[in-house]
């Protein structure tokens, strides 16, 4: 299936967040001290719950304490505001 991870369309096989999370640490070498710095927005809401994902669901992860960039930032919110 095909989300939008920080903004841009990205495919995974991931169902559910834990799932993409898992990927994309292991894609990227992120170690469990550096995971636990990370924020995880899905579809518009911070949550570390494990939520089901769907075709176009919109999922963010930041450092904490850290502005993304300008358009990742602009994604973030429209994700918010839309129905």
């Amino acid at each position: 299936m095909v989300i939008k991870l920080n903004g841009k369309p990205y495919a995974t096989k991931s169902s559910s967040l834990d799932g993409l999370k898992k990927e994309i640490y292991e894609m990227n070498f992120i170690s469990p001290s550096c995971a636990e710095k990370l924020v995880w927005i899905a579809d518009g809401f911070q949550t570390n719950e494990n939520v089901a994902l769907s075709e176009d669901s919109s999922v963010f992860f930041i450092e904490k304490g850290a502005i993304p960039p300008k358009d990742e930032l602009e994604a973030m919110m429209a994700a918010r505001h839309t129905p």
